[in-house]
């Protein structure tokens, strides 16, 4: 990473692609916070770069989407999973398993009961 950085001008797509495999470590590890702290600096770093209907970004939200459903912010996942899900249905066909993946976690979430 350090060489990334380093680099005149930083490689940037580089830099986000290993904050999202640390992202994935540290949500491994238990370590929430700092994981979605990284995945939402990987959000930001990959949509100035590439856009923000880029099919990668679907990837990204659906890791953060995870966390926040671990957090027990089950609101904020599934907007994040919506968002995620926005984006693979774009991009992807229906049974890709990227889009198929991100819908079987959208699903998965509890629903409010009656109230």
């Amino acid at each position: 990473m350090a060489t990334c950085r380093a680099s005149r001008p930083p490689r940037r797509y580089e830099i986000a692609a290993q904050l999202h495999n640390l992202a994935d470590l540290e949500q491994e590890c238990g370590q929430l916070e700092r994981s979605e702290r990284l995945y939402r600096h990987v959000l930001a770093i990959k949509e100035e770069l590439c856009g923000p209907e880029h099919p990668e970004l679907a990837l990204v939200y659906n890791s953060l989407g995870t966390v926040l459903y671990q957090e027990h912010r089950i609101d904020e996942a599934v907007d994040t999973f919506r968002r995620a899900l926005a984006i693979a249905e774009t991009r992807y066909p229906p049974a890709h398993p990227t889009t198929v993946g991100i819908r079987r976690n959208l699903h998965a979430l509890p629903r409010p009961g009656p109230g």
